[in-house]
């Protein structure tokens, strides 16, 4: 019976990640319009970033959280804002909600990513001071220095 519960959740981590990738193709296809994001204007490169990962334990069947702070002046921090320098082009407004296995905040700007997935999720106040949330396809190991 262990097995199975095993099977079970590892098939549900899969659907998930699966859904993550459906929902970001869907969403690039029925938006033709992409946005050019600069994610540095949403973020005071004074103050650090808190870094959320949520990890799924499959055997316990309970998810354990685990909250750290990236100051400004870390490689973490610093990789973070080379990749979205790079990464100003090609976003797609989403509307959809998101799981996802880690979350950066800081004040009304927050990152969603999934280790290993083709997609990432960025969500802020925008100068209309409406919510606004964008998504993006990348290469499934963009920002999996993140984890390390």
């Amino acid at each position: 019976m262990p097995y199975v519960r095993i099977a079970l959740l590892s098939l549900l981590q899969m659907v998930k990640q699966r859904n993550l990738t459906i929902v970001l193709l869907i969403t690039c296809f029925l938006s033709s319009c992409s946005r050019q994001i600069n994610i540095c204007d949403y973020i005071d490169n004074a103050k650090p970033l808190e870094m959320t990962i949520i990890k799924a334990d499959k055997l316990a069947q309970f998810d354990t959280i685990k909250k750290i702070m990236i100051p400004s002046n870390s490689d973490k921090y610093l990789r973070l804002i080379q990749w979205a320098e790079c990464n100003k082009t090609g976003w797609q407004i989403t509307p959809a909600s998101f799981v996802s296995e880690i979350c950066i905040t800081q004040d009304d700007f927050r990152l969603l990513y999934t280790s290993g997935s083709s997609g990432v999720v960025i969500g802020f106040t925008g100068t209309d001071k409406k919510p606004v949330q964008y998504s993006k396809s990348i290469l499934s190991s963009d920002l999996d220095f993140l984890f390390k």
